[in-house]
């Protein structure tokens, strides 16, 4: 559950999605493990931006383990029932990735995953 622009979104997940989301915190959770001092990555938590807007990403990562007002790295996994929000509203909030074949970020020095590797769940 999300509150978007005011409106509240509610969506259960698919089992592909959930799938794909526990498949991205445990590489995320593994590079964190990996040594000290790399954050924290988890699953839905609510991050108020402001009064008419609380997002739930589907996974996240900080390199503090805070998340206020929003995480370093918020993920949304595609869902035909929210994709309008994720690619609106959202998107506009968040910085928007272009395609690649290997998802690195400069502030996960060493992560890599393939995203076929997404794709093959």
């Amino acid at each position: 559950m999300e509150l978007i622009d005011g409106e509240i979104v509610v969506n259960s997940p698919s089992r592909r999605h959930q799938r794909l989301a526990t498949y991205l915190v445990r590489k995320l959770g593994d590079w964190t493990d990996a040594s000290p001092g790399r954050g924290e990555a988890l699953i839905e938590v609510d991050h108020r931006l402001d009064d008419d807007n609380v997002y739930a990403p589907d996974v996240w990562w900080s390199p503090d383990g805070w998340t206020a007002p929003a995480p370093a790295i918020p993920i949304e996994v595609r869902s035909d029932s929210t994709w309008r929000y994720d690619v609106g509203v959202e998107q506009a909030t968040h910085l928007a990735a272009g395609a690649v074949e290997v998802l690195t970020s400069p502030l996960l020095p060493g992560f890599r995953l393939s995203v076929r590797d997404l794709f093959d769940r």
